[in-house]
């Protein structure tokens, strides 16, 4: 995103979640708030705001959040190897 020049338009979020595919209940009210306060005001979410925001979702749907506010993956070449990217 960075050498695209594109960065500006990406947040990443991390879950330690057991599946792959599944986020708990609380989660995805987070994210889809975030994401709409950034569209609709402007409001670009860091990780540490989306999962406030889960936090305080959990009290109508139920304890879960496993957001990773301060998960950093280690950098893509030391995971892949240059031949596979």
């Amino acid at each position: 995103m960075e050498s695209a020049g594109a960065s500006q338009w990406l947040v990443q979020t991390f879950a330690d979640e057991a599946e792959h595919s599944y986020l708990s209940d609380a989660e995805y009210p987070a994210l889809m708030t975030a994401l709409l306060d950034w569209i609709d005001k402007g409001d670009k979410p860091s990780p540490q705001k989306v999962a406030a925001l889960c936090a305080q979702y959990e009290a109508g749907f139920g304890k879960g959040c496993h957001l990773q506010p301060d998960y950093r993956p280690p950098p893509l070449s030391s995971r892949v190897p240059a031949l596979g990217r």
